[in-house]
């Protein structure tokens, strides 16, 4: 196996486990190999600028490089679905802190009946 193919490999693995966690939204799995998708990447792209493009007839490389580039696809495909489910939940939190601590109807001093505010008070032992 030479050494592109190698590194096509891994980094197409790596890809492959990330994607497995993302199908699953499992995202502490897809972050927890962050690290080792910036190694495999970095070393395929400094050893693909090292060596010239495979010959066409070399076509064990050619089908590694075409799943590489498929499981590539799926991955952009799959973190932008985690992104937008990332986001929907932000916005819901977002709009349930809102919501806490307010109620339906306008009280006697213009906010919101019920709702209290947390006013900075000193409490004297002397009385």
């Amino acid at each position: 196996m030479t050494t592109l193919r190698a590194a096509a490999s891994r980094l197409t693995d790596i890809l492959e486990l990330e994607n497995q966690a993302l199908r699953q939204l499992d995202l502490p799995a897809a972050t927890s190999l962050l690290a080792a998708k910036r190694a495999a990447l970095a070393s395929f792209e400094l050893i693909q600028a090292r060596h010239p493009a495979p010959a066409p007839s070399d076509q064990t490389i050619w089908e590694d490089l075409r799943r590489l580039r498929a499981t590539t696809a799926e991955n952009k495909t799959l973190l932008e679905r985690a992104m937008r489910a990332q986001q929907h939940i932000m916005a819901l939190l977002a709009r349930a802190a809102q919501r806490t601590g307010q109620a339906d109807r306008y009280g006697a001093k213009g906010g919101y009946a019920g709702y209290t505010a947390v006013h900075s008070f000193a409490l004297s032992a002397r009385a």
